[in-house]
C-alpha cells in the first residue's frame, strides 16, 4: 500500500475526482467522529458529489440532535454495497476501530483516504492526512473547506462546532490553539447558536448517567502518592443501570480534576470478556498515556488515549496501573 502524505489541496482534489464516496468514523462515535463525518458529507453533497455516511454503531441518542444526524446509516441498513471508488476514514487511528461491517461494505473500494489528528495513527490508507497538532478532526475538516474555498453550509458549520467543542472539552484542553478559537469565532459569526449547542452537548444527559457517576465515585481508587486515580465499570453495574456507551463520555474528567492526580484511568468491562481502558494525563512529560496504551494494543494522544485488552477487570487494571506507576516513577519504583 502506497502511503501518500497529501496536502489539503490534494485531499480536496481526490474528493472532487471521486464519482462516489463512502465516509465513516470509529465505532462508539463521539462528537468529533460524528460531527466530522456529517460536516464533510454535507459539504460534498453541496458540491454535487454522491456520498454515503456510515458508522458501524450508528448515531448515539446523545448526538441525535446534530443537524442531518439521520443521514448517518448503519452498514446493515444499506441493502446493496455501494461501488464507491473512494473510502474516507475520519478520526480513526487504526483500521480495526472502524468495524468489520464497515470494511465489508467498502470491500470494492479502490482507495482509502484517512483524515485524523491522533499521534498514534497507523496510516492505513493510500492517502493519509494526519495532523497531530490539531485538537480535533472537525478542525481539519474546516481547514479543508477553507483551503478549497468550498461553501460552509449551516449543517457543516454546526457539526464542526460540535466536533471541536467535544474534543477540546469545551475549548479547555491543552491541545486547544489560537487557530481553534479563530475558527470558533468564524463559526459563531456564521450563525452557530452557542447557548443551544452547549446545552445539547454538555447539559442534556439521562438520569442513569447521574446514577452511574454516584456508583463510580463510591468506588474511586487512588495510588498511595495520590498521582493516579481510577474506577471500574463492571458488567453487572452497566446492565443494572442500562448504561449506553455514550452515557459516561467525559466522566473521567471528574477523576482528572482531583488535586494532585496526574493520570486518571477508567476501566470498563465489555460483554465479550475484554476491558476498555480510557486514560487521561495532566502532564505528558510525567506520563504519556498514548505510549502506555500502545503497549496494551491501543493508542491516542499524549494526554488522552485508550486500549481494549482481553482479561478480567482486576487483572487488566492491575497490569495497566502498574505500567502507569512505572511511567510516573521513571526509575521503575512502584
Amino acid at each position: 500500500m502506497a502511503d501518500i502524505h497529501p496536502s489539503l489541496q490534494e485531499v480536496g482534489k481526490a474528493l472532487l475526482e471521486a464519482p462516489f464516496i463512502v465516509i465513516t468514523s470509529h465505532t462508539r462515535p463521539d462528537g468529533d467522529a460524528l460531527g466530522s463525518t456529517i460536516a464533510l458529507a454535507d459539504t460534498l453533497r453541496e458540491l454535487g458529489k454522491s456520498v454515503i455516511a456510515v458508522n458501524q454503531d450508528g448515531v448515539p441518542k446523545r448526538y441525535a440532535f446534530l443537524p442531518c444526524a439521520n443521514s448517518v446509516f448503519k452498514p446493515g441498513t444499506i441493502k446493496e454495497p455501494p461501488n464507491a471508488p473512494l473510502f474516507v476514514a475520519l478520526d480513526t487511528g487504526a483500521p480495526d476501530r472502524l468495524g468489520d461491517q464497515v470494511w465489508k461494505l467498502v470491500a470494492g473500494r479502490k482507495s482509502t483516504l484517512v483524515i485524523d489528528h491522533h499521534a498514534s495513527n497507523q496510516r492505513f490508507g493510500e492517502m493519509n492526512y494526519v495532523d497531530q497538532d490539531s485538537p480535533a478532526t472537525g478542525q481539519l475538516i474546516y481547514e479543508l473547506i477553507e483551503a478549497m474555498d468550498w461553501p460552509l453550509t449551516p449543517t457543516a458549520r454546526d457539526n464542526i462546532w460540535a466536533a471541536m467543542a467535544t474534543d477540546t472539552g469545551s475549548f479547555q484542553y491543552p491541545a486547544t490553539t489560537p487557530r481553534t478559537f479563530a475558527i470558533a469565532s468564524r463559526l459563531l459569526k456564521d450563525g452557530v447558536n452557542l447557548a443551544w449547542m452547549s446545552a445539547m452537548l454538555f447539559q442534556n444527559y439521562p438520569f442513569r448517567r447521574l446514577e452511574l457517576l454516584r456508583d463510580l465515585l463510591a468506588s474511586v481508587r487512588r495510588s498511595e502518592d495520590g498521582r493516579i486515580a481510577s474506577w471500574m465499570m463492571p458488567q453487572p453495574l452497566i446492565k443494572r443501570l442500562g448504561i449506553q456507551p455514550d452515557d459516561h463520555d467525559g466522566l473521567i474528567d471528574m477523576l482528572r480534576s482531583i488535586s494532585g492526580v496526574v493520570v486518571a484511568v477508567s476501566f470498563e468491562e465489555e460483554p465479550d470478556g475484554t476491558v476498555r481502558i480510557s486514560a487521561r494525563s495532566l502532564d505528558a512529560d510525567q506520563a504519556n498515556v498514548a505510549q502506555i496504551c500502545q503497549a496494551f494494543g491501543g493508542g491516542g494522544h499524549r494526554l488522552a488515549a485508550g486500549a481494549r485488552v482481553q482479561g478480567t477487570l482486576e487483572s487488566v487494571s492491575e497490569r495497566f496501573l502498574a505500567a502507569v506507576s512505572q511511567e510516573l516513577n521513571h526509575d521503575g519504583t512502584p
